[in-house]
């Protein structure tokens, strides 16, 4: 018989960080009148409470974007810890998560309740 992982409402948005555009860090001149600019950098961090069922061995994050709901798996190891950084979302864009917890043999809890972040345009 199979045990079930319970992960109800676990996943909760807790920021979305975002840096001015034409912000740059990091050794480097300017000469000449030249400019210096880089590509703004955004993020989106989720954090949430872990869950208490025995034999959680971490976490699988989701992201979505769009109506459809088509969530793809972000990391490739499980994450262990009761946070996660998306850093590949976009200014101006939307983006849907959900995240399952993980057992023995890499049995998958249902989906967590849906957190949503809209990233700012810079």
């Amino acid at each position: 018989m199979k045990k079930a992982l319970i992960l109800a409402g676990m996943l909760g948005l807790a920021a979305i960080c975002s840096y001015p555009q034409n912000s740059a860090s990091g050794p480097g001149s300017i000469s000449r009148g030249g400019s210096l600019s880089s590509r703004p950098t955004h993020s989106v961090t989720l954090t949430w409470t872990a869950s208490t069922s025995n034999g959680v061995s971490g976490y699988n994050i989701y992201r979505s974007e769009g109506k459809q709901r088509r969530y793809t798996k972000l990391n490739t190891a499980v994450v262990s810890g009761a946070s996660y950084v998306d850093r590949d979302v976009l200014a101006g864009h939307t983006y849907h998560y959900v995240a399952t917890a993980v057992g023995r043999r890499n049995v998958e809890s249902g989906p967590s309740k849906e957190a949503s972040a809209r990233v700012p345009t810079p």
